[in-house]
């Protein structure tokens, strides 16, 4: 049962932490892969190369207001 329970709170955290880094600003470093990226791709730090579709969605998302 403690088992279970550290577990739990383990998982808690790491959602925590995960919610924290999606809150942050995104950064795109365009330089960074500008020859490895299909054209019409940007470079997101962390990430690679995603479609103007995929960051703008991902720029919504982490501007959606947090519920808690």
């Amino acid at each position: 049962m403690k088992l279970f329970l550290c577990l739990l709170l383990l998982l808690a955290l790491v959602q925590q932490m995960n919610c924290r880094r999606l809150s942050q600003p995104i950064e795109v470093e365009k330089e960074l892969c500008i020859d490895n990226c299909k054209a019409g791709e940007t470079c997101v730090n962390g990430l690679g190369c995603l479609s103007k579709e995929e960051v703008q969605m991902m720029i919504d998302e982490s501007n959606k207001p947090r519920t808690t």
